[in-house]
């Protein structure tokens, strides 16, 4: 019988065999390190013979053992990746877990964690851990690569992109490790939190503190205050080669080095900020809202006492209204220096959008036009109300509806007009236009925290998505609102609309609207 058999199928046949022959034996000699469950500080110095951890890395060990979630910014060399892959062998060989690791880029995960930092520890041990390492996972003695997902024990390794590969890992004692996490989407944050659903699962994220993007800020928001979050930094001076003076960690930084960076790029440098101090930068250096300055004007906003100094004055309401009239549109209501709501809503076309802005007034009892007669439907609540009068958007419309059918006053915003534009000393022209003059009033008062802003999150995207730039002929320019969309992939309606309510207590340039008296005409 055997004779008619394929030979090299026959051959596959006896590798196969004397491969799961082999893994017998190979299972016999490998050592049961589950006594280490609830003790990877141990695990990492007594099998893997680790005994060169510093203190900021031990912090890290300690967290990952008793934090649900440990989030870790580092300067360069210290040493954090090295911690993340120790723990993914604890992991694996003492809690019998399975290990998710994630970057944001292929060789960040499969030549540096795998090839480099968890080869080097699993390696001079592997006849006391077993197991077999894959350029992209390493499984238990026995087992085949390809069932990893399924027994749920082991390590694998994903490129963050590849996002289906990141879902249907749920069980129990997952372990989620983002290396390079500065680099890294939010939905893959979102992906990883569906599989460490468990009280004893566990996620780790560990990076540079690079400045922020839209999109992939999920690493410096687990680093705000009130985040989940347990949090560690690294910063280069707190490391024992820095401290002594000489290399007690090879590999970490050196004094030598730290000097060389202190001359050039300086200690003023964002550079300084980011790979010595381990500190995210205040702001982007084009950026118009640090994000230091938004979350003061936060606070602001939940603060009783804030609220009640800073509330006096006529209520204001803004629509910014997209092109067309229909999609997304954004509102704001400002009383004072106090921003009360700001929002975004959906319109089908733009009859429905005209309907919405009216019925949204009425909800907040706005006053019609003081020649019409009194109608009982309608509020005693005196209001500013602007609303994005740019030819290319709904605007125009909107505003005709509300004050012929509505009566409503309502002053037209033209933000790419530049007749009445304050000018400087020298007559010298200081905004290309009025949205670059309102956004840099708005600019100015949540620098000088001297407002209050909601914690709507994606008036935060929009703000902190803002840039500008200066020039001797123009003044200050806005980021048009088109490369804004770019990069969030969204119209910075909300955003807008916050601007064109802070417009309301400036300098009123030109006259237009159907309320003169208040009009900004822009």
């Amino acid at each position: 019988m055997a004779s008619g058999l394929d030979p090299k199928r026959l051959a596959r046949m006896e590798r196969a065999y004397g491969k799961w022959v082999a893994s017998q034996g190979d299972q016999a000699k490998v050592e049961d390190l589950t006594r280490y469950a609830d003790d990877p500080e141990g695990f990492i110095r007594d099998i893997l013979g680790e005994k060169l951890l510093w203190s900021k890395q031990i912090e890290i060990i300690q967290s990952v053992r008793e934090h649900r979630r440990t989030t870790v910014r580092g300067s360069a060399g210290a040493g954090k990746g090295h911690v993340a892959a120790a723990l993914a062998l604890w992991w694996m060989f003492a809690k019998r877990g399975f290990v998710v690791i994630t970057g944001s880029q292929g060789d960040q995960v499969f030549d540096n964690f795998f090839s480099y930092e968890l080869s080097q520890m699993w390696l001079p041990n592997k006849d006391r851990l077993g197991g077999e390492l894959f350029r992209r996972a390493l499984v238990p003695t026995g087992m085949n690569v390809n069932n990893i997902g399924k027994e749920r024990i082991g390590i694998k390794g994903v490129v963050s992109k590849n996002i289906s590969h990141l879902t249907g890992s749920h069980g129990a004692l997952i372990f989620c490790i983002i290396d390079e996490a500065q680099g890294v989407d939010d939905f893959v944050y979102d992906a990883l939190r569906n599989n460490a659903l468990g009280p004893n699962d566990r996620f780790l994220a560990i990076g540079n503190p690079l400045p922020p993007e839209v999109g992939k800020d999920a690493f410096y928001k687990s680093f705000l205050e009130k985040s989940p979050w347990n949090k560690i930094v690294m910063p280069m001076s707190e490391h024992p080669n820095i401290i002594e003076r000489r290399t007690v960690i090879p590999g970490g930084p050196s004094i030598v080095s730290m000097d060389e960076a202190r001359r050039d790029p300086g200690e003023s440098s964002s550079w300084w900020r980011t790979y010595v101090l381990a500190e995210f930068p205040t702001a982007t250096a084009d950026a118009l809202f640090a994000d230091r300055h938004l979350q003061r004007c936060i606070g602001n906003f939940q603060s009783q006492t804030f609220r009640e100094q800073n509330s006096a004055g006529r209520l204001v309401v803004s629509f910014d209204v997209s092109a067309g009239g229909g999609d997304s549109c954004g509102v704001a209501v400002k009383r004072g220096r106090v921003v009360e709501q700001a929002y975004r809503f959906e319109t089908s076309d733009i009859t429905d959008t005209e309907d919405k802005c009216a019925a949204i007034l009425r909800e907040l009892g706005i006053k019609r036009h003081a020649d019409l007669p009194w109608d009982p439907s309608y509020g005693e609540v005196d209001a500013d109300i602007i609303i994005d009068y740019a030819a290319t958007g709904g605007g125009p419309s909107v505003c005709a509806h509300l004050e012929k059918d509505y009566g409503y006053n309502v002053i037209h915003f033209l933000g790419a007009r530049t007749l009445g534009l304050p000018l400087g000393d020298e007559g010298q022209q200081l905004y290309e236009n009025y949205r670059a003059m309102g956004y840099w009033t708005l600019h100015a008062a949540v620098q000088e925290g001297t407002c209050a802003l909601p914690p709507n999150e994606q008036l935060m995207e929009e703000l902190r998505a803002t840039t500008y730039t200066t020039n001797k002929q123009d003044g200050v320019l806005i980021s048009k609102k088109k490369d804004i969309q770019k990069v969030l992939k969204r119209s910075p309606d909300i955003a807008d609309a916050v601007m064109m309510a802070w417009t309301v207590d400036q300098e009123q340039a030109t006259i237009g609207g159907s309320n003169p008296n208040l009009s900004l005409g822009f």
